[in-house]
């Protein structure tokens, strides 16, 4: 039986809470190597308090496989991860945030379909809910309980991440103030989390551009694909009247 790749799978068992993705990115920074994170992510993890009091075992084991796309991604990830890793040593930790939805997305492809679902919904009203975008992702998943519990995951950690705020406890969310992407690397990093997120790694720049899924991102229209030179795995390539970006 083949493998189940990345594209095909919900992937989401855990709430990641920022601090521990904050955590991952300074521990890749020092140096530290995939087994010397995981063990001190698993240490850090597992000793935070709860309401029930440490978490257990299990979650915090599900909370560390997640965090492999920061610390062990995969192989076709890698370089992207360290593009990523690049940017984080000269932006402020506070807008590191930006770097885990690229890194996560990428990662994590059901987190596009959440994220193109609830740009979608924004699109269209100021206010929406988790039954709002459990019905939309189970059009595209079906109707299966992993799929809700995979949404309550993605959600909780984008609220964590500050990209959906929620209003009151009747499931009611609404979008954050638009992030202001001035650095023209970041801009087109989140546009490859959105390529490594799609089979075939092409999208067309116009589709690009129109995102749903980076409802909480404000990229400048003049973000211009002239500028992959400073990433070798990007390509340009034209269809007739349309470029496409091509991770290659």
């Amino acid at each position: 039986m083949q493998p189940t790749s990345r594209y095909e799978k919900l992937g989401f068992k855990q709430i990641l809470e920022r601090s521990w993705l904050d955590f991952s990115i300074n521990l890749l920074l020092h140096g530290k190597n995939p087994q010397e994170a995981r063990k001190l992510l698993m240490e850090v993890i597992a000793q935070e308090d709860t309401s029930n009091g440490h978490r257990s075992i299990q979650t915090t084991e599900f909370a560390v496989s997640m965090l492999k796309a920061w610390i062990a991604p995969d192989k076709d990830l890698i370089l992207f991860r360290n593009q990523l890793l690049a940017v984080a040593q000269r932006i402020p930790q506070n807008q590191w945030n930006i770097l885990h939805w690229a890194c996560l997305t990428a990662s994590y492809p059901f987190l596009l379909n959440f994220s193109e679902v609830t740009g979608r919904l924004f699109f269209l009203q100021s206010e929406i809910s988790r039954t709002q975008i459990l019905s939309r992702l189970q059009d595209i998943y079906g109707g299966r309980e992993a799929v809700e519990r995979a949404l309550r995951y993605a959600l909780g950690t984008m609220i964590c991440l500050g990209f959906i705020i929620k209003k009151n406890t009747l499931g009611i969310h609404i979008a954050p103030k638009k992030i202001l992407i001035t650095d023209k690397q970041l801009g087109l990093l989140l546009w490859k989390a959105i390529l490594h997120a799609t089979q075939g790694n092409k999208i067309a720049v116009s589709t690009l551009r129109n995102a749903p899924a980076l409802y909480a991102f404000n990229i400048p229209n003049d973000l211009s694909v002239n500028r992959v030179d400073c990433f070798p795995d990007l390509n340009v390539q034209q269809f007739m009247d349309e470029s496409l970006l091509v991770i290659e």
